[in-house]
């Protein structure tokens, strides 16, 4: 139940989340059968279909509970680090879809930190995008296109195909501020075919839509 619902929640449209949901709500219902790691794995995934639904309150609230099931739950340091980073990844998520940029830069900072002290470089390339893409925001492009070509071949080292096309995007929407339509027409086609193949839908549809304008 629980792997089926993050499928649906990776696609984004409105009737799989509804969906996922109801699959997720069931899973949290049956968890006493299941152990505290799944647990925790199972208040991420709330976590991330309440961002997805815009529904941010409810995503901070399943961010507690998450944050109270590592409290009991006996993992090694390295994991417990690890789950720590992870928090202040939705956390920043969480502040960037409430359009509190300062905040959210601030959050995925301190996720990137503490990514680093543990040589965890998957996490520290997708918080690095993260960053970009507030840096592109803030209309900061040295800094955007900076942290862009540190972590994206960073992120193809490790053949992360999501975080690789989230970084192509976010580099896309770059080249097109920069005025450099072919490189961003090239990097948002590499996108959109990435995301479809990873049936993300709303973000394929984003990539399409830069192809389009």
């Amino acid at each position: 139940m629980c792997d089926r619902a993050w499928t649906l929640v990776r696609m984004r449209q409105t009737q799989q989340l509804q969906e996922a949901q109801v699959l997720l709500q069931e899973a949290w219902d049956l968890r006493q059968h299941q152990t505290l790691s799944f647990q925790l794995e199972l208040a991420a995934n709330m976590v991330i279909l309440h961002i997805h639904l815009s529904q941010l309150k409810q995503a901070r609230e399943w961010l507690t509970v998450k944050e109270q099931l590592l409290q009991q739950t006996n993992l090694s340091e390295s994991e417990y680090q690890e789950q720590q980073v992870q928090n202040l990844y939705y956390q920043g998520q969480i502040f960037y879809r409430e359009k509190d940029y300062q905040q959210a830069k601030t959050t995925f900072e301190q996720a990137l930190t503490q990514a680093q002290a543990i040589g965890w470089q998957k996490a520290t390339a997708a918080i690095n995008n993260w960053l970009a893409d507030i840096a592109l925001l803030n209309g900061d492009l040295a800094e955007a296109r900076r942290l862009l070509e540190f972590s994206l071949p960073m992120a193809q080292r490790h053949k992360d195909k999501r975080v690789i096309a989230f970084h192509k995007a976010t580099f896309a929407k770059l080249e097109k501020t920069c005025g450099n339509g072919l490189q961003a027409h090239r990097l948002a086609k590499e996108a959109a075919e990435s995301f479809e193949s990873l049936k993300m839908i709303a973000e394929a549809k984003e990539m399409y839509a830069l192809l389009g304008n």
